[in-house]
């Protein structure tokens, strides 16, 4: 078996519409493709990205990277759902409304893939998606063993769980739902595309850019902080969640400084420093300026 690397530029998967190149992108469909992936990666730098949903790349990065989106499949058995990794919430939900199972409208329009989603414990509208995970599949890069742990296995938490970064693999995930009637299932959803629509703005973005703070949302102090509608290099603080930055032509360095600002202006103003939701890759990399520090206007 070979399967050859593609040069990918990350800015056409990546959901805020920029991002570096990786030289190096692999594209495994199985378990047999990862076996081959490992060996060849065993001494190298390479990064696990799936739908590029909240994960940002800049440039420069030297690694290879494994991209997990290719790896499907969607099957029910009961109440249970068992998912690949790289399968979208819109196929998951249509699966689910399908088979008469609730439990997953809160993730409808949810953007991403489901491996992403159980390896940040995404979460839509109260509801996390570690709530629901009966088991996951997962692949050890470091020892190409593949292991299915229980959902009381894995630590979850908010943003969070506790599969090794870059080592562990997820494969496939099983979610635990419950039967309703596919009507109601229909309606639910309805009702949070329309929130989604309301609450969120359109436009290229990664989404949430930090997490809560004490259960506040971070877009309430950079609102606070009077950047609605702060523009830099294309990116834009949006007017409608300043949590959401939205891309109209600058790049991943320039949406990063977006941020960076933002979380200084709320540290200035309230000495609250803001935790990051999305996953940035290849910081090492970043030019400096005369003075040793990040570039940032």
């Amino acid at each position: 078996m070979s399967i050859v690397p593609l040069e990918t530029d990350t800015s056409s998967i990546c959901a805020a519409g920029c991002g570096g190149v990786i030289k190096k992108g692999y594209f495994p469909q199985n378990i047999e493709e990862l076996n081959y992936i490992s060996k060849k990666l065993s001494a190298e730098e390479y990064v696990i990205l799936g739908g590029m949903s909240n994960t940002l790349l800049l440039d420069g990065y030297e690694g290879a990277g494994i991209f997990t989106g290719l790896i499907k499949g969607i099957s029910v058995r009961g109440t249970s759902i068992r998912i690949g990794a790289g399968e979208s919430f819109g196929k998951i939900c249509a699966a689910a409304q399908y088979a008469s199972l609730g439990g997953l409208e809160s993730f409808f329009g949810l953007p991403g893939t489901a491996g992403g989603a159980v390896s940040g414990n995404s979460g839509c509208f109260g509801t996390e998606i570690g709530e629901l995970v009966e088991s996951v599949t997962v692949y050890k890069l470091d020892t190409g063993e593949t292991e299915e742990l229980s959902g009381e296995e894995i630590a979850f938490g908010y943003r969070y769980c506790n599969l090794r970064k870059n080592k562990d693999l997820i494969v496939d995930v099983t979610l635990s739902l419950y039967e309703e009637d596919s009507r109601k299932i229909a309606e639910k959803m309805a009702d949070v595309r329309r929130q989604r629509m309301v609450k969120q703005p359109k436009g290229r973005s990664l989404g949430s850019f930090f997490k809560q703070y004490r259960g506040v949302s971070a877009g309430y102090y950079i609102e606070q902080a009077g950047l609605k509608g702060y523009r830099h290099n294309g990116v834009t603080v949006s007017c409608t969640h300043a949590n959401f930055l939205i891309n109209e032509g600058g790049t991943a360095e320039d949406y990063l400084e977006t941020a960076e600002y933002a979380a200084k202006s709320v540290y200035e103003k309230f000495g609250i420093k803001l935790e990051r939701e999305v996953i940035v890759i290849g910081e090492e990399n970043r030019k400096r300026n005369s003075n040793g520090g990040i570039v940032c206007v």
